[in-house]
């Protein structure tokens, strides 16, 4: 479990406006006992998601949603593993991310336009890295049916696409007739 203590400190070294702060406050409150060990808070924005009014929290690891009530806690978490696809929007006061993740999806609204952008990007460098070592994977592998397997997984995760999966399993195949 992650400090009050270290929460509040990453929540000041991410310069966040007054306003996200105020009305976040009850839902930064809960992130001590939501957080795993280790994890890193790296972007947090105020908004709607499902009808209910919370923050969206970007970490190291993933995405989490949470919405702290009187006497009721929400709380869903997209794994960066598992999401296909991000998109973003901007009004001129608010905007919205839409978030594609395997066997779900979400849209958070209401999110205020200044720092859609920069949260979006924190989310996308957590994407390319993943598709970065899904590339250095695919070429270090000295027994070919681990990579195929591996391949698999990422293709059930929604990492791969179908067509990037037989792409890949081609160049494989390829590789090991060659030696």
């Amino acid at each position: 479990m992650v400090s009050k203590t270290e929460v509040r400190q990453q929540i000041e070294e991410l310069n966040l406006n007054r306003v996200g702060r105020v009305l976040g406050r009850r839902e930064i409150n809960e992130l001590p006992r939501i957080l795993l060990e280790h994890e890193h808070i790296e972007g947090l924005v105020y908004g709607r998601y499902r009808n209910r009014h919370g923050v969206v929290v970007a970490t190291d690891q993933r995405l989490i949603f949470l919405e702290k009530g009187l006497i009721s806690l929400f709380v869903e978490s997209f794994d960066y593993n598992q999401i296909t696809s991000l998109r973003f929007e901007t009004g001129l006061l608010f905007g919205a991310v839409e978030i594609i993740s395997i066997g779900s999806e979400g849209r958070i609204s209401g999110v205020d336009k200044t720092q859609i952008l920069p949260f979006v990007e924190k989310i996308r460098r957590h994407l390319k890295q993943k598709v970065e070592e899904v590339k250095q994977g695919s070429g270090d592998s000295d027994d070919y049916l681990d990579e195929l397997e591996r391949l698999a997984r990422l293709k059930e995760q929604g990492i791969l696409t179908h067509d990037e999966l037989n792409e890949q399993k081609k160049r494989i195949l390829k590789e090991k007739k060659a030696v």
